[in-house]
């Protein structure tokens, strides 16, 4: 029976001990109490990726969000028959959130460039934490409104920088040479 105790005790310590450290790591968690995080996480459930194994495609309808626990994964957009990476995700990081707010189609694809550990949370689950629920929502605002500032500097600069170069190419007029005539008198 002792070692049942210290088991299960030691389990208890190591568990906290990971609830701590999964604080600190993950930002979408900013403002969780350890309990908090505790009844989040007994809603996720652990996905396992293969390298190039694709976790979300764009334009597909998602419920659910995920958190990197370990691994390595990118984040790409396409476009006109190309694809541009738009982030590297480590652990801590997050992707997916907005499947949370709406069900629409996902804006981005994310492969895993690493085998990578990931939390998976879906949806439907959000009515039964509703507590973490609103810290939750609140810090996928807060993530949201970084990423649109971002992609708004982005944008400006991408223009910045398209029309700097348009200018460079640009002929340029030549200037006239002034001709002088002297009359002889």
């Amino acid at each position: 029976m002792d070692t049942y105790m210290e088991t299960h005790a030691a389990a208890m310590l190591g568990e906290d001990m990971l609830i701590r450290k999964t604080l600190k790591l993950v930002h979408l968690f900013e403002g969780f109490s350890e309990r908090d995080a505790r009844d989040f996480l007994a809603w996720a459930r652990r996905f396992d990726a293969r390298p190039c194994e694709s976790i979300i495609r764009e334009g597909e309808h998602g419920q659910d969000m995920f958190v990197v626990a370990a691994g390595k994964l990118r984040v790409v957009k396409s476009g006109d028959g190309t694809e541009e990476e738009l982030a590297t995700l480590e652990p801590g990081d997050s992707f997916g959130e907005i499947a949370l707010l709406d069900s629409g189609p996902r804006s981005a694809s994310v492969v895993a460039i690493t085998a990578s550990t990931l939390l998976r949370f879906e949806r439907r689950n959000l009515v039964k934490i509703p507590e973490v629920s609103l810290k939750l929502y609140r810090n996928i605002a807060s993530m949201v409104a970084s990423r649109l500032r971002d992609t708004s500097t982005r944008v400006i600069l991408t223009k910045v920088t398209a029309a700097a170069t348009e200018e460079e190419e640009r002929p340029r007029p030549q200037p006239r040479r002034q001709v002088t005539r002297t009359v002889s008198r």
